[in-house]
C-alpha cells in the first residue's frame, strides 16, 4: 500500500513540475494559435488534462515536444469547431494587452502565412515572459 502511495506522490509531483515549467509556453501557444483567450483557456485545460491521463499510462520521454504537439492539435480542433459555429473575425480583435500597444504586432503576425507564423511565434515564445 505504501509503495503505490509513494508512486502516486511521485507522479503527482512530476505532473505539477511539468505544469509549472510549461504552463506559460502552452498558454502563449494557445492564445496565438486560437486568436482569443477563451478558446486558449479551453485548449490549455484540455492539454494539461491529457497530460495527466498520459502520465497515468507512463512517463513521457520528451514532455515539451508532446505538449507542443497536443497543444497545436487542440487549437486546430477548436478552430475546426469554431468554423462550424458563429465566429468573430480576427481583425475585430483590438488587443491582447491592456494598453493596446500590441495591436500592430498582432496585425502583422495574423497576416503571415500560418506555417511561417508558427515558426515566428515559437521563436518569440522562447525569448519572452508571459504576464500573469
Amino acid at each position: 500500500m505504501k509503495g503505490s502511495e509513494s508512486m502516486k506522490n511521485i507522479a503527482e509531483s512530476e505532473y505539477r513540475q511539468l505544469v509549472e515549467e510549461y504552463s506559460d509556453m502552452v498558454t502563449r501557444l494557445c492564445v496565438v494559435h486560437t486568436g482569443n483567450f477563451s478558446d486558449a483557456e479551453d485548449c490549455y485545460q484540455n492539454v494539461f488534462f491529457k497530460l495527466f491521463k498520459q502520465m497515468k499510462k507512463g512517463s513521457l520521454p520528451n514532455p515539451k515536444a508532446w505538449l507542443i504537439r497536443v497543444a497545436l492539435n487542440e487549437c486546430r480542433s477548436v478552430l475546426r469547431y469554431r468554423l462550424r459555429k458563429n465566429t468573430v473575425d480576427l481583425n475585430s480583435i483590438t488587443s491582447f494587452s491592456k494598453d493596446g500597444s500590441d495591436i500592430e504586432i498582432l496585425d502583422l503576425i495574423f497576416r503571415l502565412p500560418q506555417n511561417i507564423g508558427i515558426v515566428f511565434i515559437f521563436i518569440t515564445l522562447r525569448s519572452c515572459q508571459c504576464r500573469r
